[in-house]
């Protein structure tokens, strides 16, 4: 044993199980390898008892073809790779067959769009969900230690746990050696897989016997866990992380409208001709001051209501918004039930100043035929909201609880409005329910109180952008009355009875 340049000391780790006949062959197998410079090391899962440059670990179900080690020590040694996967066949102890690779299958190849310094590396949202063969990976000691990886405490998860630090890692697809299945009897020895799955649970069963004098706290530990569990998921978490821009604002230019959906969030079917009707001096001022404190970093600006067409006059809005945010996304929300009444000015309109029109397609009777040739004869862009296109439009049911004793946090991470800013009267709104919230108290007599923490003057004097980030990514305290976690969703649509129990929990009148 002899470390050099030109062949490097490598430390085989062979885990010996019960069966002496399987002993004898991995052991031969491993003595017979034509590489030149290999030291054996038994039943040790320590790793720091290896003197090699690279490190194979191998069980006493496994065997390894003569040129196994030098294949993998080449393609090591020319790529300066830290992990090197390969494939085995798998021979069923019945004398079956099949190949399989672990490695090569579940790992590489459906990642090799991802690269580290050139190298292939995998996705560390996938490894969550897999397991490797342990035998079927061959590892340079030096990464190993980097990362402080030089004992496997559990051999079923250990290569997981090493390309989760995105090793430079290359996986061959020829064979490169021999996986036996036989039936689990026992245990092979005292680190089998199994047995360390076994330990693990005894180790968690004696841990909670350890807090059952917790008892009396069940209740509120259990609550931990589940909002713990639920904020862990990466799209609520990133609900909380400031940004550097707003991803969609919307701008009421009515607040009534024509239709009247059963459970509308923005209670634009409680809102009545002549409640609301934004002036252009007003959209103007709120506009400009938007592009400044945000710095124009509003990725989709929506001009929207109720239903904005019921406004007189549309287009100065349509041009001054584009006037102001060159670079943004500009939408024309709308139910499409006067579409085909609009005049060629408002098309043209649409298509100079690049406002792509998104009318949601309600069941209702609208010549959506006539539009589109409107829209195209015109070239004005034309885009169904919501995917309305291509599927019915149903309803979704998010209930109030208008005593206000939800969790603001779990609310706020919980709602499908959170990231939906609306600018009303020179204020910025997290969703339509709190900016709108005054027709709802209004039609039902309720007492759903907003306070200045709830939204945010963007005329106030020394705003700063990261100020106004900050404000559109936590809680306010009025998310204390929604109850996010019992929405329903793909309710037939339907017209509004303008009862209580469209907007609440409360049974009908």
């Amino acid at each position: 044993m002899q470390d050099n340049d030109k062949n490097p000391l490598v430390s085989v780790f062979v885990i010996l199980g019960t069966d002496e006949n399987y002993n004898r062959a991995i052991l031969d197998s491993i003595e017979s390898q034509t590489y030149p410079n290999i030291e054996i090391i038994k039943n040790s899962y320590d790793l720091h008892q290896a003197h090699g440059d690279y490190v194979l670990i191998a069980t006493s179900d496994d065997y390894y073809g003569p040129d196994t080690i030098s294949g993998l020590m080449a393609g090591l040694l020319e790529s300066d790779l830290d992990v090197v996967l390969f494939n085995m066949e798998r021979h069923m102890e019945s004398g079956d067959d099949s190949r399989w690779s672990d490695a090569a299958r579940h790992y590489a190849f459906p990642f090799r769009a991802y690269g580290i310094d050139g190298f292939p590396y995998i996705s560390p949202q996938f490894m969550m969900q897999t397991n490797s063969y342990l035998g079927a990976c061959f590892l340079r000691r030096n990464f190993l230690v980097r990362h402080n990886l030089m004992r496997i405490v559990r051999p079923n998860a250990f290569i997981r746990q090493v390309l989760m630090h995105k090793p430079r890692t290359y996986t061959m697809t020829s064979y490169m050696g021999v996986h036996t299945v036989r039936p689990m009897v026992g245990a092979q020895n005292e680190n089998d897989y199994l047995t360390q799955q076994m330990a693990d649970f005894r180790f968690l069963y004696r841990y909670a016997k350890s807090l059952f004098w917790l008892w009396k706290w069940r209740e509120p530990i259990k609550k931990l866990i589940f909002d713990f569990a639920t904020m862990s998921n990466v799209g609520i978490l990133n609900k909380l992380r400031p940004r550097k821009y707003i991803s969609q604002c919307s701008i009421h230019l009515v607040d009534h409208c024509n239709l009247n959906c059963k459970s509308c969030s923005h209670f634009s079917c409680l809102a009545r001709a002549g409640d609301f009707e934004l002036k252009l001096d007003d959209f103007r001022r709120d506009i400009r001051r938007l592009h400044r404190v945000t710095r124009g970093r509003v990725r989709i600006l929506e001009l929207y209501g109720g239903e904005p067409l019921l406004h007189p006059n549309v287009l100065p809005f349509m041009k001054y918004a584009r006037r102001t945010f060159r670079r943004a996304t500009i939408r024309f929300i709308t139910n499409g039930i006067l579409l085909p009444q609009q005049k060629p000015e408002f098309w043209k309109t649409a298509h100079k100043y690049k406002i792509l029109i998104s009318p949601t397609k309600y069941p209702i009777n609208v010549d959506w035929a006539s539009v589109t040739e409107t829209a195209n004869k015109y070239r004005a862009a034309l885009d169904f909201f919501g995917g309305t296109g291509y599927c019915q439009k149903t309803l979704y049911h998010k209930p109030l609880d208008i005593r206000g004793t939800q969790n603001p946090a779990l609310s706020f991470i919980n709602c499908q409005h959170t990231g939906c800013i609306n600018l009303y009267k020179g204020r910025l709104y997290h969703c339509p329910v709190a900016a709108y919230i005054k027709y709802f108290n209004r039609q039902f007599g309720t007492r759903l109180k907003l306070t200045p923490m709830d939204s945010l003057d963007i005329h106030e004097v020394g705003l700063r952008p990261d100020e106004v980030f900050d404000f559109v990514a936590r809680p306010i305290p009025f998310c204390r009355y929604c109850m996010s976690r019992a929405t329903t969703r793909g309710h037939p649509w339907e017209t509004t009875k303008k009862d209580i129990s469209e907007w609440t929990l409360l049974r009908k009148k």
